[in-house]
Formats: C-alpha cells, sequence, structure tokens
C-alpha cells in the first residue's frame, strides 16, 4: 500500500471519479512505465481496472451510463486479475468495449495462475485477431479457437508405361498414361498451427 499511498495516485482532494469521466465523455490514460518499476505499474493497473469494474457494475445493475466506455490495455497480463474474467463476461451488457492486446496465452496463465483462467479470457472475447505466433502453444490455441471445417482437398496422379512386346503396342517409342484427379472433403482445421507460426 505505500507504493500506491502518494500524492499522484491518493490526493488528498480531488481524483479521478469514473461517473464524471463517463458523464463528460473524457479520455483517462495512464501510462504505468512498467519496465520502470513492475510491481507499482501492475498493482496500479489492476486497481484502476477493478475500480472501473465497480463503477461498470453500477451500469450493468441499474441501467446507467452515458454511452460506451472503450477499453484499451496494452500488455494485458500486467493488468489481468480473476476479477477480468468477469468483467470480459459481462460488459458488452454494460456497454463496456474491450480491446486487449497480448503477446502469449502463457502470460495470461502465469498472471491468473492457471491454464484454465487464460482460456476463459481468450473464450469471452467476441473477436481474435492473430498474428504470427512466436511458438506452437499459442497457434495450437487459435488454430483450435477457429475450428475445424469441410475442406475440400484434391489430389492428382499419373503413371506411364512403355511400350513392351505384349502389350499390343508396336513401336518401342509407344507408351501408355492416365492421370487422374479426385477431390474429397475432409475435416480439417481452418487456420493450421503451422500457418501461424
Amino acid at each position: 500500500l505505500s507504493k500506491l499511498a502518494t500524492e499522484q495516485l491518493s490526493p488528498e482532494s480531488g481524483g479521478l471519479a469514473w461517473e464524471e469521466v463517463d458523464r463528460e465523455r473524457e479520455t483517462v490514460y495512464f501510462a504505468l512505465g512498467s519496465l520502470l518499476g513492475f510491481e507499482t505499474a501492475s498493482a496500479v493497473a489492476k486497481i484502476a481496472t477493478l475500480d472501473l469494474q465497480s463503477y461498470v457494475g453500477g451500469r450493468y445493475a441499474y441501467g446507467k451510463g452515458h454511452g460506451p466506455i472503450w477499453l484499451f490495455v496494452d500488455e494485458l497480463a500486467d493488468a489481468a486479475t480473476v476479477e477480468l474474467v468477469s468483467l470480459l463476461g459481462k460488459s458488452r451488457g454494460a456497454g463496456l468495449r474491450i480491446i486487449a492486446c497480448a503477446q502469449t496465452a502463457a502470460d495470461l496463465e502465469a498472471a491468473l495462475g492457471s491454464r484454465a483462467r487464460a482460456l476463459q479470457v481468450l473464450s469471452n472475447v467476441n473477436t481474435v485477431v492473430q498474428f504470427r505466433a512466436q511458438g506452437a502453444p499459442d497457434a495450437a490455441v487459435f488454430s483450435e479457437m477457429s475450428g475445424d471445417r469441410l475442406l475440400r482437398t484434391f489430389s492428382e496422379g499419373s503413371t506411364y508405361e512403355p511400350a513392351l512386346l505384349g502389350s499390343g503396342l508396336k513401336g518401342v517409342d509407344d507408351f501408355r498414361a492416365r492421370f487422374g484427379e479426385t477431390a474429397a472433403w475432409s475435416e480439417r482445421p481452418l487456420v493450421p498451427p503451422w500457418a501461424l507460426i
């Protein structure tokens, strides 16, 4: 608490009030500098998110609010709490739109303490945009989220048979050739993991 009890974070008068931010349609930006002090930055991010969640909970329960609230979170794992999972699940009903960026599912797993919680965060997200994955586990998660589809697969084949005396063909240069093409439907990943790595 001593790290958070500074004049900047706990002013004696004034301060940040989400009701006022919502009513005045203001923008709030937290420049936390996590590379300078990770523990403090993470604590401030988590407290701010929990405080916003409390306000959003009031909007959800009592139908109040002044329009949509947009929350942009870079490095989601630094601000992730178990309560965030609940916020992701119910935020749309309260008019909260969340755009969150994360490096890997493993970062979320470390922050939340379990793989199940990390996957719960991903499951409560409406749209996922995946760029190149750094490792197979993240590629597999996105591939699994994309699901399997019936995809049409084609295969081609060809055979060449030289002329032999018993084949009925007379000249030495004669040959038989067969070409074939087959098409079939098979269930395959819509986005295979290898395509992301």
